[in-house]
């Protein structure tokens, strides 16, 4: 998880979930809704993680 969000990967998926979400409201301070952090968050993903096998 940490590799796709880009940050350290020494934070296992519950922290490097959290340090991008800190992170992405650095950034993005406007940001005030759920959805939007979602929308964010999904983009981060290649296409092919959401196909069924």
């Amino acid at each position: 998880m940490a590799n796709f969000l880009g940050v350290n990967t020494c934070y296992d998926n519950h922290q490097a979930v959290l340090i991008w979400t800190f992170q992405l409201l650095e950034r993005e301070p406007a940001l005030n809704e759920l959805a939007e952090i979602k929308k964010y968050f999904l983009l981060i993903f290649p296409d092919s993680v959401y196909q069924l096998a």
